[in-house]
């Protein structure tokens, strides 16, 4: 679906929606679980939705209403579970070894840009522990158990396989090691991995994972709120986001200190690799401003659900802005005026957040192509923007 939006003056107060990153995580948790788990949340993505497929198809029953998922104890043993993942990364890697370990093999699948995006570090390495794998990313069909060992994997293509690992070790026989290989991107994420399994009574480490354990349901959770989806809403000064948590691990709580910074005069320099998802609206916040702005560290962003670097910086570009890429740095050279124009979501969720900041920077309309794409992590979005007085027309 393509809009045009108007320029405007957003304003008013918005409840942020749950954390798409800690729900995926609570979820997985509850299905190791023994007994029943209630979450309240606000905001189902297809994303979520996904990994509560892969969840009823690992045998769990799961019911999803009025803003409560709930997970019923018990777990039926299924013969070759088929696990569709959708385009949700995170739903496959965080799944992965979890299924290994519950399973002696299942199918996985997904849809989009997903069947792409990296998975062979994941597989390579539980293929030493017992699994084996009829190829190295989507679809795959997977055979045997996950066992105990020591895992060696890098740490600086997705800290999505170390959460992956973590979650699935503990309920194994034997104590478990994971030896990265490089530094650890977005060591955040990892965090709320370990932070959900402590909800459940679950202690991991990167260096050692005790077997052996069990996931204790604590009855009923509410998800955080969700930084990353918040952010657009924060480029907007007369705009109050609540529901989130200033303690919380999420990385991307970074954001209110980042839109503070790019408010500010003069060049600036930030180095992203910890809150990748946050890029996009960034960079389109940061097209109209006196001064420069590099985000440097940002090569796994040519890995998501589009590649980042060169269609943000086409985003920018469309309404009149400047961008420039080098190897790893996106450098976005401010303007004092932005035109508007046509921009390409490239059925990336994040494109269509950070297209609805430029829209609220520009002189004239800005058509958005694509803007369905943001119902991956946020259905509700352009519902909240017309709350916050936003006006969409549907061409």
């Amino acid at each position: 679906m393509d809009i045009r939006l108007k320029p405007i003056r957003l304003a008013g107060t918005v409840e942020a929606v749950s954390s798409k990153s800690q729900l995926h995580r609570l979820l997985i948790c509850a299905l190791l679980a023994d007994g029943e788990t209630k979450i309240i949340f606000r905001g189902l993505s297809e994303d979520i939705l996904a990994t509560v497929h892969c969840i009823r198809a690992l045998g769990k029953t799961v019911t999803v209403a009025d803003g409560l998922i709930t997970v019923e104890a018990g777990r039926r043993a299924l013969l070759n579970p088929a696990l569709d993942c959708g385009e949700s990364g995170t739903t496959a890697r965080l799944l992965l070894p979890v299924a290994a370990a519950l399973t002696g093999g299942f199918t996985m699948t997904g849809c989009g840009r997903l069947p792409g995006r990296p998975m062979a570090e994941l597989c390579l390495a539980m293929e030493g522990a017992g699994v084996s794998f009829s190829a190295h990313h989507l679809p795959l069909q997977a055979a045997g158990s996950l066992r105990a060992g020591t895992y060696r994997l890098p740490g600086n293509v997705s800290s999505q396989y170390i959460s992956g690992l973590l979650l699935a070790l503990p309920v194994l026989a034997g104590d478990s090691e994971i030896q990265l290989t490089t530094p650890l991107s977005s060591a955040a994420y990892v965090e709320m991995t370990r932070a959900a399994m402590r909800l459940f009574g679950v202690a991991a480490d990167v260096g050692q994972i005790w077997g052996g354990q069990t996931y204790v349901s604590p009855g009923a959770l509410s998800a955080e709120g969700d930084w990353s989806n918040a952010a657009p809403w924060l480029c907007f000064p007369e705009v109050t986001v609540t529901g989130l948590d200033f303690h919380s691990v999420q990385g991307d709580r970074a954001a209110s200190e980042l839109i503070a910074a790019l408010r500010g005069e003069g060049d600036i320099e930030i180095e992203i690799d910890g809150t990748p998802d946050l890029l996009p609206v960034m960079a389109a916040f940061a097209a109209k401003r006196r001064g420069n702005c590099r985000f440097t560290k940002a090569a796994r962003l040519r890995l998501k659900e589009s590649d980042r670097l060169a269609v943000t910086a086409a985003l920018i570009e469309a309404v009149g802005g400047a961008a420039d890429i080098e190897e790893d740095t996106l450098t976005v050279l401010g303007k004092d005026r932005l035109a508007g124009g046509t921009i390409d979501a490239a059925g990336d969720h994040r494109m269509v957040m950070a297209a609805v900041v430029l829209a609220g920077l520009c002189d004239g309309p800005v058509t958005v192509r694509g803007c369905e794409a943001v119902n991956k992590s946020y259905p509700d979005f352009f519902k909240d923007y017309k709350a916050l007085g936003g006006a969409v027309h549907v061409l």
